[in-house]
């Protein structure tokens, strides 16, 4: 009866820290969530934007995840009241013509399993932690109580964070590894929506100093011993990376002191250029929550005014 009572408590804690991360992610990637949010799609050369669709009813929603086919995405969502969540996020699949939303399950952060049978995602309400489920939205497996999962291009991991770690769950042993510990780097946080390089040897993410400086940093999946870099630092980046299916550019979100909207910039992970501007933007919107088509072609966005 202790071992539970604990185990409980311990799943409690997750749940609020995961609230509390819900809201930072309010604060930094969307502003006020008051005003709705719109899918868009635009062409690899910033060409083309266009408007999906709008989730009626959920003014705030993220984290879209085009499936391995390529012929729909799954996203999350919540309502709002004002500037407060309203009930937890749940997650819906669309197809990429932005026609039929289904709502699946509570969740966030939803990463598709690479034969597009399952996705793993984020909860919040109990039983708490990650979660594999079924496109149908039931329940498969649980996987950690811990928060921001994603899925390896190659299937055979599933990246997250604990506290000021980094882990990697092998989904077919059940084996955890830890990729990089909590005296491995300055960081006072660390933050979800990690990506994962498309031949799953590295993973891009989101760390933060306690001095604020914040910065975009590529670990080694076998661990940060076999390679570690800070690729940007700075202030105002997004939790959000997109980084191409040919490996060469990753698109990352930076709110620009001219215009204080998130904008859409790319960075090559293996060279120190500065970030550069994606064409093409309103930059009377913010712009975040990206993702790639699995050709490369499409890039899958999150707009909205403040």
């Amino acid at each position: 009866m202790l071992c539970l009572n604990q185990h409980a408590r311990k799943l409690w804690r997750l749940a609020g820290v995961a609230c509390a991360t819900c809201l930072a992610f309010t604060a930094l990637d969307a502003s006020a969530q008051t005003s709705p949010k719109s899918f868009y799609a635009l062409n690899a050369d910033g060409t083309g934007w266009r408007k999906l669709f709008q989730l009626e009813g959920y003014p705030a929603c993220g984290s879209p995840a085009v499936s391995p086919d390529g012929k729909e995405f799954a996203f999350d969502a919540w309502q709002m009241a004002g500037n407060q969540q309203q009930g937890p996020a749940k997650l819906f699949v669309v197809g990429l013509d932005g026609v039929k939303a289904r709502e699946l399950c509570p969740g966030q952060m939803p990463a598709w399993s690479p034969d597009g049978k399952f996705l793993v995602c984020s909860r919040s309400v109990q039983p708490a932690g990650l979660w594999i489920v079924t496109v149908e939205g039931k329940d498969h497996k649980q996987v950690a109580s811990a928060w921001g999962a994603q899925w390896s291009p190659d299937g055979k991991r599933i990246a997250y964070y604990s506290g000021l770690k980094i882990m990697t769950y092998e989904v077919e042993s059940g084996e955890t590894r830890q990729v990089l510990s909590g005296d491995a780097h300055g960081y006072n946080q660390i933050f979800w929506n990690m990506t994962w390089s498309p031949d799953s040897s590295q993973i891009c993410f989101k760390g933060a100093k306690p001095d604020g400086t914040e910065e975009l940093a590529l670990v080694d999946a076998g661990g940060a011993e076999f390679g570690f870099k800070v690729r940007w630092s700075g202030k105002g980046l997004s939790t959000d990376f997109a980084w191409h299916p040919r490996g060469d550019r990753i698109v990352i979100a930076l709110r620009r002191p001219e215009t204080k909207r998130l904008q859409l910039f790319e960075v090559d992970p293996d060279a120190d250029d500065p970030p550069a501007l994606v064409a093409g933007q309103d930059e009377n919107l913010n712009h975040f929550g990206m993702c790639w088509t699995p050709d490369g072609e499409q890039l899958i966005v999150v707009s909205g005014e403040n």
